[in-house]
């Protein structure tokens, strides 16, 4: 669910009778990220990441576009903005397969007429920004519509009140249909329309689900781990790294001298997983911060230097 007075995205364990289990509790890590923005109705699903997990496609009303992770926060770089124009947008994410390469991007039209798409690491791809025209409402949807075996995506254009149709009829009001170089058969595609299919269930049935990589020894993937922002002023420090098992984090921070300024362990999921250290009151200057990732038999540790400004 959305929680209405702080813009974010609650997911919920299913409710089962008293005694049997869990009963309304929210999921770890859900709930805590806010989005600085109120989200537009409609929420999507997908694998933009390709790391087997689907993660919940979001869009704001200031065309904040992101992609939320297991963890209920938003990759490092995310929301993406397609445009610096403040209309008011009105219309859901879609995961998409544009270009061919097998791994679905986000794609969402905004206000601005613009239909952007972007890649987990958050580059367009070549040939996009796509456009309608400015003030566009309402849902673009893919679909083979010639059955040439190639996508299509149609979006909409800018509605007219009743008003205005005498004079600028034939102007506005106008679908869109651009032809992409995807295979049908090739292409990932989790939700290519609003509620994911033409019954608007707003499900992820097991056939568009991405498949979860098998567990493998790391416990930490090389490379993906980071802190942000970094230096830090007046702000908390997250730490964002993918896992390839199950793991518990130990997480010490310490300063130049030596001292233990904080510690604490974390249970982590296989895939995404973001954590959050307020420094508080803890003076400006370098502090280090060292990972221990702790698998079912193996073991890595990983420092990073932070800095915190005041």
């Amino acid at each position: 669910m959305i929680n209405a007075a702080t813009g974010n995205i609650e997911l919920m364990l299913g409710t089962g009778t008293k005694g049997d289990g869990p009963d309304g509790e929210p999921l770890s890590g859900w709930g805590r990220a806010a989005l600085g923005d109120t989200l537009v109705t409609g929420l999507g699903a997908g694998d933009p990441d390709g790391d087997g997990f689907a993660e919940v496609l979001t869009q704001t009303i200031h065309s904040k576009v992101a992609f939320i992770n297991r963890s209920g926060y938003p990759s490092p770089g995310w929301p993406r903005q397609s445009t610096d124009e403040n209309f008011r947008t009105q219309s859901p994410a879609l995961a998409l397969d544009v270009d061919g390469d097998h791994r679905a991007e986000v794609v969402a039209l905004d206000a601005s007429g613009i239909l952007a798409a972007f890649r987990a690491d958050g580059k367009v791809p070549p040939g996009w920004p796509l456009a309608t025209g400015a003030g566009a409402v309402g849902a673009a949807v893919a679909a083979d519509l010639d059955q040439d075996g190639h996508l299509d995506i149609v979006a909409p254009d800018r509605a007219v009140p009743e008003r205005q149709q005498g004079t600028i009829n034939g102007q506005f009001e106008t679908l869109y249909a651009y032809s992409l170089p995807v295979a049908v058969s090739d292409a990932a595609n989790s939700w290519p329309m609003l509620g994911g299919d033409p019954g608007r269930t707003f499900a992820l049935p097991p056939a568009r689900t991405a498949t979860p990589p098998p567990v493998i020894a790391g416990p930490l993937v090389q490379g993906s781990l980071m802190a942000y922002p970094n230096p830090a002023r007046r702000r908390p420090v997250s730490f964002a790294y993918k896992l390839t098992e199950p793991a518990d984090v130990d997480f010490t921070i310490i300063d130049a001298s030596g001292h233990e300024l904080a510690s604490f362990t974390r249970p982590r999921r296989l895939a995404d997983n973001l954590e959050i250290w307020d420094p508080g009151s803890v003076p400006a200057g370098l502090y280090v911060a060292r990972l221990r990732f702790r698998g079912a038999g193996t073991s890595h540790s990983e420092a990073i230097t932070l800095g915190l400004l005041r």
